[in-house]
C-alpha cells in the first residue's frame, strides 16, 4: 500500500488495518497501526482483527489473536471487525475471541479513547525514498530488471523466501536487485528496533508535510532512510531541530529530491555540524539485525530519551510493551505481551514511567488468570508515591497478555 500518498479524505469514515508490519511477533501490528495512523489519521483506524494467521495455533496460545488485536485498539483503533469468523468456531479459539473483546471493553472503560501515545519520539518514513532508490537499481540492472531474485528478505515470511526463484542474469544484477530494497529493509530494522526495545513513537512521512507540522513536540526525529526529501521537507525539520529536538539520520542524506532529481549535494548535509543531529553512516539494512549494532543504537538513543522518563527492558526475553498516556496527565495505560513459548518460564521486564509528585495507583488484568487485580508497584499495597518510583517490574508467563492502568488516586 502507498501509505505515503493515503490522503485523510474526509469522505471516508475509516482506513482498514488489514495486515501488518512483516515484522518477527514484537512490534508486527503495532508498527503498521503507527504507519496507518500517520496516512489516514489517527481518529479513522480500524483493527482489523483477521484469522487467518492464528487458526493453526492451538488456542491456549492466545497471544496469537490478543498480540495482533489489542496493539491496535492501545494505538486509537475507534472500531474492529473480525474477519474468517468461521475459523473461530471450527478451531476452538471461540473463548478467546471473547475474552479479546472482554480486554477492549477494559480499555474503553479505563479511557483507551481518550489517551495517546506520548511525543518521545518520531519515525521520520518516506516511500519516496524507497521507490527512488529501488527504480535507481533496477535501471541498472540488465534484461532481467523487474525480475524475482534469489535472496532472503530480511524479516520476510516464508511466502516470499521459500517461493519458487528465478535468478536474474548475473551475480550482479542479483546483488542489485536485492539492494533494491535497501530502504525497505532500512525501515523495518528500525521499526523492529523501536517496538523490541518499547521506546514510544508516532510516525511521520517526509512526503506529505501535513504529517510535518510541529515536529518540535518530540525530543528526537530517526530517519532510517531518507534518499529523497523535499526542501520543504527539510523546513520542517530544521525548525524542529532548531528548537532543540534531536535528528539521527542513518546513511542517506537526501541526495535526490521529491521526484527524483538529483541535488547538487546531498540536502540533509547542510544539517551536519549542528549538536542536535547525529549522523550514522551505517546501512541499516545490511547491519539492522547486529545485535551489537542495535545495542549500540538503543544506546544512543536511550541516552536522547532519559529525560522523557520512559524507558522499557525486557532482559533479552520477546515482549511488547506499548504506553498510552490518559488526558490531563492522570496516569498511563499499558499492554505488556510475552511472545515466548518457553514453558514455565516467567519473565520480568522492568517498565519507568514519568510519575508526578502525585499519589497513584495500578491495577493489572491478566490474559492468563482472567482476573482484575490491584497491582502493587512499591513494594506495599494500596497508593504509592509517584515521585518514589523510578521503575517497577511486573512478572509475564510464556504467552501471557496484561493490561495495566496506573492512575491518580483521588
Amino acid at each position: 500500500m502507498c501509505l505515503d500518498i493515503m490522503e485523510k479524505d474526509p469522505n471516508s469514515d475509516l482506513a482498514q488495518m488489514y495486515g501488518n508490519a512483516v515484522l518477527l511477533p514484537v512490534g508486527r501490528a503495532s508498527a503498521y497501526t503507527r504507519r496507518i495512523a500517520a496516512a489516514a489519521g489517527r481518529d479513522k483506524l480500524l483493527g482489523s482483527i483477521q484469522w487467518l494467521g492464528v487458526y493453526n495455533t492451538k488456542p491456549d496460545y492466545s497471544i496469537q489473536l490478543f498480540g495482533y488485536a489489542l496493539p491496535q485498539i492501545m494505538l486509537g483503533a475507534k472500531a474492529y471487525e473480525n474477519y474468517r469468523i468461521n475459523y473461530m468456531y471450527d478451531k476452538g479459539w471461540w473463548p478467546n475471541a471473547i475474552e479479546c473483546h472482554k480486554m477492549i471493553r477494559i480499555l474503553e472503560q479505563w479511557g483507551i479513547r481518550e489517551s495517546d501515545t506520548p511525543d518521545t519520539t518520531c519515525l521520520l518514513l518516506s516511500r519516496a525514498s524507497e521507490d527512488w532508490w529501488r527504480t535507481k537499481l533496477e535501471g541498472m540492472c540488465g534484461e532481467q530488471a523487474g525480475g524475482d531474485v534469489s535472496f532472503n528478505l530480511l524479516y520476510a515470511g516464508d511466502d516470499i523466501n521459500k517461493a519458487a526463484t528465478k535468478t536474474a542474469g548475473s551475480e550482479r544484477d542479483r546483488v542489485l536487485k536485492m539492494d533494491a530494497l535497501r530502504g525497505v529493509g532500512a525501515k523495518l530494522a528500525m521499526e523492529s528496533m523501536l517496538c523490541e526495545n518499547g521506546i514510544p513513537y508516532k510516525v511521520a512521512f517526509t512526503d506529505r508535510m501535513d504529517n510535518l507540522e510541529n515536529l518540535k513536540r518530540f525530543k528526537l526525529l530517526v530517519m532510517p532512510f531518507s534518499y529523497s526529501l523535499s526542501k520543504d521537507a527539510l523546513k520542517k525539520i530544521t525548525e524542529a531541530v532548531d528548537a532543540g529536538t534531536k535528528l539521527i539520520v542513518f546513511e542517506q542524506l537526501a541526495p535526490v529530491d521529491e521526484f527524483g532529481n538529483p541535488y547538487q549535494e546531498p540536502l540533509l548535509k547542510q544539517l551536519l555540524g549542528n549538536k542536535n543531529v547525529v549522523y550514522v553512516k551505517d546501512n541499516l539494512a545490511a547491519v539492522g539485525n547486529s545485535d551489537i549494532k542495535r545495542a549500540e543504537y538503543v544506546k544512543m538513543m536511550d541516552g536522547i530519551l532519559a529525560p522523557s522518563g520512559y524507558s522499557f527492558n525486557a532482559n533479552g526475553a520477546p515482549v511488547e510493551c506499548i504506553v498510552s498516556c490518559l488526558p490531563k496527565q492522570e496516569g498511563f495505560l499499558v499492554y505488556l505481551g510475552n511472545w515466548s513459548t518457553k514453558k514455565d518460564e516467567l519473565v520480568k521486564p522492568v517498565i519507568s514511567l514519568p510519575f508526578e509528585d502525585a499519589k497513584y495507583k495500578a491495577e493489572a488484568y491478566s490474559a492468563v488468570t482472567k482476573t482484575l487485580n490491584d497491582l502493587d508497584l512499591a513494594g506495599n499495597p494500596g497508593a504509592f508515591d509517584g515521585k518514589s518510583l523510578k521503575s517497577f517490574s511486573v512478572d509475564l508467563a510464556p504467552g501471557e497478555v496484561k493490561l495495566l492502568r496506573i492512575y491518580k488516586a483521588k
